[in-house]
């Protein structure tokens, strides 16, 4: 059964990123403007609604119902609210920091450039570097709840070689194809919407300037994930469909991005 699940999220990843990439380089991105802005714009608060209730009660341990946790007085506990806490200041971090080096660094191409990524991998640096620093291992942190617990010790590799391409149901596997369609939609609907609304390249300027705003190109961007996408099938693969913009790295809080 793991087999099989594997591979058919590994198909699901290949058959979409083919998909995004005919899209992108068929020049059909373009549509992803008929979609009104208040309409992506509430689509992405929507998603970014589900994960903040998601993160608090993975980062609290808490069981959620609706948006609240079943018990209160769990949540409130010392140890849950000090994960909360990391993880609120984390996120504060990440979208201040790029802020805070460009007061400092002004006009510094680098800081420009680079700032954004740097803030996204140093809270995990320094999470690190402070747990050496006394002595903290991470079996104390898994028993306490701040971190998942070791599934293997074989990394990429054993990840790879746990399966074999002939423990797959191939009739199972053939079956999910009928309910991929719609999966493959909804997240290259993702990647567009997502993408417009995050980066906020609306074909249109501000009040009293004549110049519009340069549009988002939703054919490369559209091409660019799909190739990750194929890359991510065929390596082990992960279901694709909001995680679209981890692939990329985002700048400056998302308003500038590289593929």
């Amino acid at each position: 059964i793991a087999a099989t699940a594997l591979a058919a999220i590994c198909l699901s990843s290949v058959l979409t990123g083919l998909s995004s990439v005919a899209i992108g380089k068929l020049g059909l991105g373009k549509f992803a403007l008929l979609f009104p802005a208040p309409v992506t714009s509430g689509f992405l608060g929507a998603i970014g609604f589900v994960i903040l209730r998601s993160s608090l009660q993975t980062s609290s341990g808490v069981e959620f119902h609706q948006f609240y946790p079943v018990s209160t007085e769990d949540f409130c506990q010392t140890s849950s609210l000090e994960q909360v806490g990391l993880q609120v200041a984390t996120v504060l971090f990440i979208r201040m920091g790029p802020v805070i080096l460009e007061f400092f660094f002004p006009g510094n191409s680098g800081v420009q450039k680079l700032g954004g990524v740097i803030c996204q991998l140093l809270p995990l640096f320094l999470f690190h570097v402070v747990i050496r620093l006394f002595g903290i291992t991470m079996e104390s942190l898994t028993d306490a709840g701040w971190v998942y617990p070791k599934e293997s010790s074989g990394g990429l590799l054993d990840h790879l070689s746990r399966y074999s391409i002939y423990d797959v149901d191939v009739g199972a596997l053939l079956g999910t194809l009928p309910e991929m369609p719609p999966l493959i939609l909804m997240a290259i609907l993702c990647t567009a919407t997502g993408a417009l609304t995050v980066s906020d390249r609306f074909p249109r300027g501000p009040d009293g300037d004549p110049a519009p705003m340069e549009a988002l190109n939703f054919d490369k961007e559209l091409t660019t994930v799909g190739v990750s996408s194929v890359l991510l099938g065929l390596t082990g693969g992960t279901l694709t469909f909001h995680t679209f913009t981890s692939i990329q790295l985002r700048l400056d809080g998302g308003t500038h991005r590289i593929g």
